[in-house]
């Protein structure tokens, strides 16, 4: 639909006379895009208590606050190099604690626990069970002690995942406005926690008289980064020195310095990275899937051979709890050494989904589990009342293998579909966002040639909506232009309002910076509204390209987890589950044909002595581990382990991004899940056909 652009400036010139009194000055106009009144006067304390009340995690303050508890009940005093350390990782994720409280954490954590374990064996008697929770506890105290550093790491992943962020919304703020207090408050409006409570930091610390104008407070915590981060801080640098500069175009020179500088460490950074990592995983795969799964199949025999001195508690123990917790700790520490990259998540998507709606998919998972659990509960109850003893019932009864498969269907696909409803919503918002953003800076370029014509902001952006139909980014400028002709907005509103501007249907930071840049700039003049576009333009098609080169540099390392996480470990678990299923029936007949020849041996009525076939039974077969048991083991971890890999995918790829972690861990449980018991199903009844046929005594 074509546009009269002289009926449409006469329009426009019209609704600017008829809000006329809703026009501000430039000042204002910052006040009510960010929220920020003059310099000085926002109660940065007030905003620092409600961005770490909002930001910091439960388990973090529950934490907190046990620390805090356990300081004031059992006060202990570490050595001051310990509390040193301490104390710098507290102040660096904003946790109100002395360094000795962390300490007296770990202490009553481990008196608690050891208390817990000395009650289990009088309860228990058994010094098994009991060893096992003392070394937890141990394992608790330890955790505990060095909660602070790994807080600290999992704070400086995180927060240099938005260096380049931070970076890219400084320059592009100044480019309007150079006042680096306003582009510190922006930054902590439009970043997500971590690196967002930081910033807000900087000005409290400011506000109360700490330190005499935000460039100390900020180069202050500069040191927190140094030597970890050398690139933020210069680049950081690089944009102070440009507020100092009186010659404007380098001014210009050094933030774009800065751009170059971070972008240029990221690129760096990730390509050793990369190339480092293939050692890691390999041993991830090696240990966490390969060894432990193949030695599973000697099991089923072992355990025939060895009696009851192999119980299935100890083999779920040690797969199930301990080694998925040591697979665990492998992928997050592989995370952890992940250098600064480009980080994808917008603060309004992190909290999208409903807790209302969250509780009713979790609903709906349970269901699932239930329906496809309903027949191995059964069969087991049905056993318990008419007293058969269990271990008895999985060797004699063949269906029983096949109702504990669908019972690790049933948590599996459960799993899956809870991350799939939970996360879809957040998941399509996340690709409209990016393909918008993918196309933003050819779009705002586009913006910026039409603005340097002299034609008004508000017909550009339908011009723009009109040669971009069918895409998001046409969308969006047409949603902006029918807030602008049938609702009456003045374009600040029709991009910014809390109810039908456009930026609440694209909640993205990386849009809602550069829009709010564009409104300020556009009323100074045309001119300097187009080159601000233009220049931010070439600094998004910049982070692009570092961010396409980064998923280049990882992309052999993460087809192969996707490999594995995908196929390999439930084909691999589907296999050996079947051969247990033969060796287990192997043995069953095995056990019935000698007790049919020493049955023979002692009724024959020759002269001859008869065989004592009991010498040769060396194996007692009622000790095997029951195939069943030996499915839930394998099954559940497979689950775990798909769930690792899941989560060292979507790490490598996007960092601490949730909503690509649960779209990556749903997809992964349900294919997976599906192998693995089809697998497991038809391999265990195909040979479990050859196990009927082995006879030791003809007909």
């Amino acid at each position: 639909m074509s546009i009269d652009e002289d009926s449409l400036k006469k329009e426009i010139l019209n609704k600017k006379k008829d809000f006329a009194k809703k026009q501000v000055d430039f000042s204002n106009k910052i006040k009510e895009d960010l929220n920020l009144k003059k310099p000085g006067k926002v109660d940065y304390s007030n905003e620092y208590s409600i961005f770490k009340k909002e930001q910091l995690s439960k388990g973090t303050t529950i934490y907190e606050k046990f620390a805090r508890i356990c300081g004031k009940i059992l006060p202990i005093k570490g050595s001051e190099k310990s509390e040193k350390e301490i104390d710098q990782y507290l102040r660096i994720i904003h946790l109100d604690l002395k360094p000795r409280d962390t300490l007296s954490a770990s202490v009553v954590a481990l008196l608690l626990s050891l208390f817990l374990s000395i009650g289990s064996f009088f309860l228990f008697g058994s010094f098994v069970i009991t060893a096992i929770l003392i070394g937890a506890s141990l394992g608790v105290f330890f955790y505990l002690k060095s909660h602070p550093k790994r807080l600290y790491q999992i704070w400086k992943a995180k927060a240099s995942d938005q260096f380049v962020l931070a970076v890219l919304y400084t320059v592009i703020y100044m480019k309007q406005d150079s006042n680096l207090e306003r582009a510190m408050y922006f930054i902590s409006k439009n970043l997500a926690p971590p690196l967002s409570l930081d910033f807000i930091k900087i000005l409290w610390n400011f506000q109360a008289g700490t330190f005499s104008s935000v460039e100390e407070s900020l180069e202050d915590y500069l040191k927190i980064w140094k030597g970890k981060a050398d690139s933020f801080i210069n680049s950081m640098h690089l944009i102070t020195s440009s507020l100092r500069e009186s010659n404007k175009e380098r001014a210009e020179d050094l933030m774009k310095k800065a751009k170059e500088t971070i972008l240029q460490s990221v690129n760096d950074n990730m390509l050793h990275y990369a190339h480092n990592l293939q050692s890691p995983i390999k041993g991830i795969y090696l240990l966490g899937i390969v060894l432990p799964v193949l030695l599973l199949t000697l099991i089923p025999m072992v355990g025939a051979f060895m009696g009851d001195s192999i119980k299935s508690i100890y083999i779920f123990l040690f797969y199930n709890v301990v080694l998925a917790i040591v697979i665990w700790f492998m992928s997050k520490n592989v995370l952890l050494s992940r250098p600064s990259g480009i980080s994808s998540t917008d603060p309004g998507l992190v909290k999208f989904e409903k807790r209302k709606s969250k509780f009713f998919y979790a609903f709906l998972g349970i269901l699932i589990f239930a329906v496809f659990s309903i027949p191995f509960f059964i069969s087991v109850l049905g056993a318990v009342f008419v007293g058969e003893e269990l271990r008895e019932f999985f060797l004699s009864n063949n269906a029983s293998f096949y109702f504990s498969v669908l019972f690790v269907a049933g948590i599996g696909l459960s799993l899956s579909a809870y991350y799939w409803l939970s996360n879809h919503k957040p998941y399509v918002l996340k690709k409209k966002l990016n393909s918008i953003e993918d196309s933003f800076s050819s779009i705002i370029y586009q913006l910026g040639v039409k603005m340097d014509q002299n034609i008004p902001a508000e017909v550009a952006m339908v011009k723009i909506a009109e040669e971009n139909p069918g895409t998001e980014a046409g969308e969006f400028f047409s949603l902006v232009y029918s807030n602008l002709s049938q609702k009456g907005m003045s374009l600040r509103e029709s991009l910014f309002d809390k109810e039908n501007g456009a930026l609440i249907s694209y909640p993205s930071a990386t849009i809602r910076s550069v829009m709010s840049m564009f409104v300020e700039s556009v009323k100074k003049s045309p001119k300097i509204a187009s080159r601000s576009l233009l220049t931010v333009s070439h600094y998004l098609k910049d982070v692009k390209r570092v961010y396409e080169r980064l998923k280049d540099l990882l992309a052999d390392t993460l087809s192969s987890i996707k490999m594995q996480a995908q196929f390999m470990a439930p084909i691999i678990a589907g296999v050996v589950v079947s051969l247990s299923v033969l060796i287990t029936r192997v043995l069953v007949q095995l056990g019935k044909q000698m007790n049919l020849i020493s049955e023979l041996s002692t009724s024959a009525t020759t002269s001859a002595a008869p065989v004592d076939i009991s010498s040769i039974s060396f194996f007692n077969i009622s000790s095997a581990m029951p195939s069943p048991i030996f499915q839930l083991i394998v099954g559940i971890y497979i689950i775990e382990i798909v769930f690792i890999l899941s989560y060292l995918y979507s790490g490598v790829t996007y960092g601490f991004d949730k909503i690509e972690f649960k779209q990556f861990v749903s997809k992964n449980l349900l294919l997976s899940t599906i192998l693995y018991c089809l697998i497991a199903i038809v391999g265990s009844f195909l040979l479990s056909q050859i196990a009927s046929k082995i006879t030791l005594v003809g007909a």
